[in-house]
């Protein structure tokens, strides 16, 4: 199964996809990200979900990875790519 993730924020619509995935009878699950971030909380249910079954997935992160999307590439303990001239960016989060 191929999830193509491109310009999807961490929000419902990203998890929802995610849990249909996993749910699914899919052996391996390729995500293709291209995100600039969105929910950290969103990203913190998915990085559980992806590493309680990393076994099936792998991520592939291509053109921009930033904010919470980057934090989900680089704490995702499944198999992963980059693919060349993709661009990341990493800030702390704030509640106010």
């Amino acid at each position: 199964m191929i999830l193509t993730l491109h310009d999807q924020d961490f929000d419902s619509d990203l998890l929802n996809k995610i849990t249909e995935a996993v749910n699914s009878d899919a052996k391996k699950i390729t995500i293709y990200l291209c995100s600039d971030g969105g929910y950290t909380s969103v990203c913190a249910v998915s990085l559980d979900i992806i590493n309680k079954n990393k076994e099936r997935f792998k991520i592939i992160g291509y053109e921009c990875l930033c904010s919470a999307s980057f934090e989900f590439f680089i704490k995702a303990e499944c198999e992963k790519e980059l693919m060349f001239k993709t661009l990341g960016m990493i800030h702390q989060s704030s509640r106010s």
